[in-house]
């Protein structure tokens, strides 16, 4: 499978697309087939920032420890590990991953969330972090779950619009 890596400190052309292996899920994860990602502060700022904090931040000097990179993603479950009671294959999610820039993606159970049926995946994909990161998450919750539950929740509430991190406005 293909996967964006970041492979050393630069502008975005450094990222660079490898053949990777295709992941396994352990017994507590979920095998994503990605549809759609968003870029976010987390993924635009290692090329903002001045390279010497980038590097201190990342934990690399001279090149990137981690490079996998994107955050929020919106996909079909492919496959599940033994002990994941909330999704099975074929269901439609959105969530947090680690490393989304990629053709498939493991994630926590507890970091995904169903995506509304009415909803495009290019628009779950959006919403995922962006309310944690505005502080919207309960003391003790995992920010990007509790985002997407409090998304679907808000999608239903409205009558299936879906907010976006774009200041208030709703795709309609």
């Amino acid at each position: 499978m293909k996967a964006i890596r970041y492979e050393t400190f630069g502008p975005p052309e450094t990222l660079q697309p490898e053949e990777v292996a295709k992941p396994i899920p352990k017994p507590h994860q979920v095998l994503v087939k990605v549809h759609a990602v968003s870029i976010n502060a987390k993924e635009w700022r290692r090329f903002t920032m001045p390279s010497f904090l980038v590097r201190l931040l990342t934990g690399g000097w001279l090149k990137p420890k981690d490079t996998a990179i994107g955050t929020d993603v919106a996909g079909i479950v492919e496959a599940v590990g033994e002990t994941v009671t909330r999704f099975k294959a074929g269901d439609e999610v959105f969530g947090c991953v680690h490393g989304a820039f990629a053709e498939y993606v493991l994630a926590r159970e507890a970091y995904l969330t169903l995506k509304p049926a009415n909803r495009s995946f290019e628009e779950a994909a959006a919403v995922p972090g962006a309310p944690g990161r505005a502080g919207d998450a309960a003391e003790g919750a995992s920010v990007c779950a509790h985002a997407a539950h409090r998304a679907a929740d808000a999608a239903a509430e409205r009558g299936g619009e879906t907010p976006v991190p774009d200041g208030g406005h709703r795709l309609t």
